[in-house]
């Protein structure tokens, strides 16, 4: 009996240090998997990271991967902008969409004209044009201001910000201590982002790039301003603010930028070989025609725009004596050229705006029913072939909104 109860004691010992053991192996295998898949989670978010913050480099190889229109195009709607006495356009200069209004800034009036959308119902417009407060002269762009709602004009002759509300009443107006063309508030509202590409007799502040408070006061300076021609040609947009980043494309540059208060840092490289030399734009030259000339013989691209919206870039640039148009597709890596039909929707489709996924530009009624003609397998609705049917030649332009297809 003894023996037996020994013999027990002797393999319960036993028993626990097998339990303990193979507690123990099992602890170790448990803390072996947890630190493997923190280590495969970490290679995860490091691979996230060094890809967020990688440079994109995109072959623009003319011509390269060419596709109809219609065949990129994923939705395509039409908003017709009433035209009234009050609400005639002469040429949209910009284009901005917030809290169901279409904001259009007309160049021919210096007036910023305000629809509903997706009606195109007029509403109302901001237009001070004079020498006394609350006038400005020459509006080259402008911002709205969401958190207060109101539209910020940027006047480039007076240097100065003019703001109003939708009701078209003016509020204020502040000078800017520094020459700038375009501007755009940044997504938290509390800065803004200005560009500028414009030697000025301050010199401590010719960069490409300002970047301030809501106030206007200076945060920071990017790209600054090396080299200068007086013979500048026109560029598409510069700032794109998507719901995480603002980014910025230079002049004369296939670099693109993501900006904030604090940095700077390139996120994509628009790769066109042969078909780039920067040097050509500094070139001293008489005339912007003659400049033209010098590029067009040289094969050179000219007046690159580049717009960015969630899931795509929209380029559009001349080359020789063409307008062309590019999509690349962020998500898949693929860029595609959109073949050139002097008759369809493609036919000088400048891009004036951007509204969630959609890419705005407008026709006026001759071209458009041209378009919708040439174009019939794009995604046209009824209603909206009713109303191209019943356009006439006093209609203001109507605007074109279109997504691609992912």
């Amino acid at each position: 009996m003894l023996s037996i109860t020994l013999y027990l004691i002797i393999n319960l010992e036993n028993l626990g240090s097998l339990i303990f053991l193979i507690f123990f192996k099992m602890k170790k295998t448990i803390v072996l998997l947890i630190a493997m898949f923190f280590c495969v989670s970490c290679k995860k978010a490091e691979e996230s990271t060094d890809k967020k913050n990688s440079i994109t480099e995109i072959d623009m190889s003319i011509g390269h991967n060419e596709k109809k229109f219609c065949e990129l195009v994923e939705e395509l709607s039409l908003v017709k902008l009433e035209t009234t006495k009050h609400s005639l356009i002469g040429g949209i200069n910009q284009i901005e969409v917030f809290d169901n209004k279409i904001f259009v800034h007309d160049l021919k009036t210096q007036s910023i004209l305000i629809f509903e959308y997706p009606t195109g119902n007029y509403i109302n417009k901001v237009e001070s044009i004079g020498n006394g407060p609350g006038e400005y002269f020459n509006i080259s762009s402008f911002s709205i201001e969401k958190d207060e709602r109101l539209l910020a004009l940027l006047d480039i002759n007076l240097r100065k910000i003019f703001k109003f509300n939708f009701e078209g009443e003016f509020i204020d107006s502040k000078t800017i201590p520094f020459y700038a063309h375009s501007f755009s508030y940044m997504n938290d509202d509390e800065n803004v982002i200005f560009s500028n590409f414009s030697l000025s007799e301050d010199a401590t502040n010719d960069y490409q790039a300002i970047v301030t408070d809501k106030n206007f006061n200076i945060l920071n300076k990017f790209l600054k301003i090396e080299r200068f021609s007086s013979m500048q040609i026109k560029q598409g947009n510069q700032i794109s603010v998507l719901d995480n980043q603002t980014m910025f494309l230079p002049k004369n540059s296939v670099n693109s930028y993501i900006v904030n208060s604090k940095g700077i840092k390139t996120k994509y490289l628009f790769n066109f070989k042969e078909n780039w030399n920067e040097d050509i734009f500094y070139k001293e030259v008489d005339s912007p025609r003659e400049l033209v000339q010098v590029l067009n013989k040289k094969e050179i691209i000219r007046a690159l725009g580049v717009t960015e919206n969630d899931g795509f870039l929209l380029f559009s640039f001349w080359f020789l004596d063409d307008h062309y148009l590019a999509t690349y597709n962020k998500e898949i890596d693929q860029l595609n050229y959109i073949k050139k039909d002097k008759n369809g929707f493609e036919n000088r489709f400048f891009i004036k705006g951007y509204y969630q996924n959609y890419f705005i530009s407008y026709k006026y009624h001759d071209n458009l029913k041209i378009a919708a003609k040439n174009d019939i397998e794009c995604l046209i609705s009824e209603d909206d072939k009713k109303m191209i049917s019943n356009l006439n030649e006093i209609d203001n332009p109507i605007l074109i909104f279109t997504k691609f297809k992912k």
